[in-house]
């Protein structure tokens, strides 16, 4: 299947919702913080970007520029939990893909996930800062996993 036929984001990710944050690897779980305290900063905020609550949540920068670019342009609700939700919302999934496959090369995935969050006048702006995002963290030794050998011998396929 090729990466345009992904059915997002509703089909068979790697990282499926049960997955626990207590059974991921640091690097997902602090990712998983950041986003987290980063939507309820901005839900203290009253949806206001340059509230307090937002400006001292030290959100990275790349970080903060695609969540920022996801809450002000998304096409549909978006499911991220608050801090401490032991479920894995099926976004925050979509979040955790996007940048294990930007670390594996998986690009076109990269693409389709922002695809599935935002019209396409500004989707490649989310690709570009979540691949930015990606190539920082390997940088720093944060390498996020691909879930299923199926996505790493068989490609970005989703089904």
């Amino acid at each position: 299947m090729a990466a345009e036929d992904l059915e997002l984001p509703e089909g068979d990710i790697p990282y499926h919702r049960r997955l626990r944050p207590a059974d991921m690897r640091p690097a997902e779980r602090a990712v998983l913080a950041r986003i987290r305290e980063w939507v309820t900063s901005l839900a203290a905020d009253g949806g206001r970007f340059d509230g307090p609550a937002v400006r001292a949540a030290e959100t990275p920068v790349l970080l903060d520029a695609v969540l920022r670019l996801i809450a002000a342009r998304a096409r549909r609700p978006i499911d991220f939990r608050p801090p401490g939700h032991r479920a894995l919302g099926a976004d925050e999934a979509l979040f955790l893909f996007a940048l294990a496959a930007a670390q594996a090369g998986l690009q076109p995935a990269v693409a389709r996930v922002a695809r599935a969050w935002l019209p396409d006048d500004v989707a490649g702006l989310a690709e570009e800062g979540l691949t930015a995002l990606a190539r920082q963290m390997a940088q720093g030794g944060e390498t996020l996993p691909l879930r299923a050998d199926r996505f790493v011998r068989g490609g970005p396929a989703l089904h």
